[in-house]
């Protein structure tokens, strides 16, 4: 024989059922928020690493790095904080010269030299 429990389903709540089960719809909520909370500040922190927040002019560099004299430039790459430049000297040889990216000065310089003959 099968009974139905419909008027126990539609039946208040006991009030220590109520307030446990209030407690934890309070204590939901609570972890919803700092989980929003947590999303919204790991947004942030993508967009501020992507550059989407700042002043873009404030990432721009004037150095002045020296040639020689009647040196021409042949090429230039950048790696890291480091400018290499190829450089063409008036006597026909070619070097490197790197220089530090945020001030212009010299970090080093590479010779080509052909072997004697």
């Amino acid at each position: 024989m099968t009974t139905t429990r419909n008027n126990d389903e539609d039946a208040p709540l006991d009030p220590a059922v109520e307030r446990v089960r209030a407690k934890l719809a309070r204590l939901m909520m609570f972890s919803f928020g700092i989980m929003a909370l947590g999303l919204l500040g790991l947004f942030a922190a993508i967009l501020y690493k992507l550059g989407t927040f700042g002043d873009p002019a404030a990432k721009t560099i004037d150095a002045v790095a020296e040639l020689p004299a009647g040196a021409d430039v042949v090429s230039s790459s950048v790696s890291g904080d480091t400018l290499a430049v190829t450089v063409k000297l008036p006597g026909g040889a070619q070097e490197v010269r790197m220089f530090r990216i945020p001030g212009g000065e010299p970090v080093g310089r590479v010779q080509f030299t052909a072997p004697a003959q």
